[in-house]
């Protein structure tokens, strides 16, 4: 296994046994955080929950479910047929989007999850792995499987990180991957 494979399992298996408790998209970025929920407040913003570690994902993506897909990125620019139209909220979130519907499907219709509606361990992360591109698949407990693709030589793909103000962000960009 390289290097940045790894560099990337070792920082990102503190998840085992975490759930995925909360999810939102920003500006078609997909944010997954997982473990307990704590509060979070920024100067002059409302204040809101976070969780203790951090997946900001700006590259190609999917959630794959009993052996397909169930949505991936490429979901964001279709439209729910519920709704009308894609539309921009003022704080960037986009809603009336295919992938925000399917993944509020997953996980219910707000962005701390509600795990009531099935069982317990549905969202816990069993397995993290990752290869020498710095593309990454976390495997739940239920099946339910989370890949992201490091698809760009240039920019950042996608960060992982802790909510603790001094924790290291582990950054992959380029198909290389950094702590800042």
């Amino acid at each position: 296994m390289d290097n940045i494979a790894n560099t990337i399992e070792a920082r990102m298996n503190v998840l085992f046994g975490q759930p995925i408790s909360s999810f939102n998209m920003v500006a078609g970025m997909l944010c997954l955080h997982f473990g307990e929920l704590h509060e979070h407040v920024l100067p002059g913003k409302p204040s809101g929950q976070i969780g203790s570690w951090m997946l900001h994902v700006q590259c190609p993506w999917r959630f794959e479910l009993q052996g397909a897909i169930y949505v991936g990125c490429d979901d964001l620019w279709g439209v729910n047929s519920s709704e009308s139209a894609p539309a921009e909220e003022g704080d960037g979130k986009t809603k009336g989007t295919l992938s925000v519907a399917r993944i509020n499907g997953l996980f219910g219709n707000r962005t701390g999850l509600d795990h009531s509606h099935t069982s317990s361990d549905f969202f816990i992360v069993k397995k993290v792995s990752a290869n020498e591109f710095g593309d990454v698949r976390i495997d739940l407990l239920s099946g339910l499987c989370f890949t992201l693709f490091s698809a760009s030589y240039v920019g950042e793909c996608w960060r992982f990180f802790s909510r603790k103000r001094d924790g290291k962000h582990l950054v992959v960009e380029g198909g290389k991957c950094a702590f800042n």
